[in-house]
């Protein structure tokens, strides 16, 4: 029998110690200082260091943009780019952890969320007892937007199915599906690094973004092949799993709940996850 994967731990779990990275951002291009610590507070949480300790939660009813990233705000603080790393602290179990950041966006590392779940399985994961709640999806919720689509059906289990095409040549369109009880997430999705079309490059640089952007950091898909090989012959979808997990943590994590839902992703992105979230809780879709 396979071990129970950590994100579907039936108990609260936070970190055993605190630990440390810095790394540089995506978009603003900042050098950051990153803390996780453990904590007795369920939920997730930002704290700005270089703006007298903001707290950002991480609650999708934080959300002030997804143009290119998903960025979080609370009073006169923002914080961007998280949902890597809210995807590892989901795929590794974590429901209680206080980040400190001493700059506006969550480094990128390596484009993935592997040296998130490294970082965090060496600092050891500590149970806390009380049971998580669930959130199980009652009847299906679909919403579209120019053929793009996030829909969540009512299902015994947790499973995620990923559809992209990005219309490259070399690279057929790409579907994943994960039955999430029977996956490690640590192997099989934090690996998958972001990507752009070497075309999108300069008007993204244009809009003020990608100032940290290198392919140290990113997939470049050439029109003849991309800037690395490949890690999977489906990086693509599986890094778009990556993003929707990080962002469906951000209605989770205050409450440390786990999902009861099969989710269908075609072509979606931060936006969409946005509203999908937003349908949910506007709706009585889940108990």
């Amino acid at each position: 029998m396979l071990p129970t994967p950590h994100f579907m731990h039936p108990f609260f779990q936070t970190l055993s110690r605190t630990i440390h990275i810095s790394g540089i951002g995506l978009h603003s291009g900042c050098q950051v200082n990153v803390t996780l610590k453990p904590t007795s507070q369920i939920g997730i949480s930002f704290i700005r260091t270089d703006l007298d300790n903001l707290v950002i939660p991480a609650n999708f009813k934080c959300i002030k943009s997804t143009f290119h990233a998903t960025v979080l705000g609370h009073g006169n603080a923002t914080i961007s780019t998280p949902e890597h790393l809210l995807a590892a602290l989901w795929g590794t179990g974590i429901t209680h952890c206080a980040i400190e950041i001493d700059g506006p966006e969550v480094p990128i590392l390596d484009g993935s969320a592997a040296d998130w779940c490294k970082l965090i399985q060496e600092a050891g994961i500590v149970s806390l007892g009380n049971t998580r709640p669930v959130w199980k999806i009652q009847k299906p919720l679909r919403v579209e937007d120019h053929g793009a689509v996030v829909l969540a059906l009512p299902y015994s289990g947790f499973r995620l199915t990923v559809a992209a095409d990005f219309s490259v040549a070399y690279l057929p369109q790409q579907l994943v599906d994960f039955e999430m009880s029977s996956i490690d997430f640590c192997q099989e999705i934090a690996p998958a690094r972001t990507f752009t079309l070497e075309q999108w490059i300069e008007p993204l640089r244009a809009q003020g973004l990608i100032k940290g952007g290198s392919t140290d950091n990113a997939l470049v898909l050439g029109e003849e092949k991309a800037s690395s090989p490949l890690r999977f012959p489906e990086e693509l979808a599986r890094h778009k799993a990556l993003d929707a997990l990080g962002d469906l943590a951000l209605l989770t994590s205050p409450q440390g709940a786990l999902w009861q839902a099969h989710f269908i992703l075609i072509r979606a992105g931060h936006g969409l996850h946005f509203q999908w979230m937003k349908a949910a809780t506007d709706g009585n879709f889940y108990e």
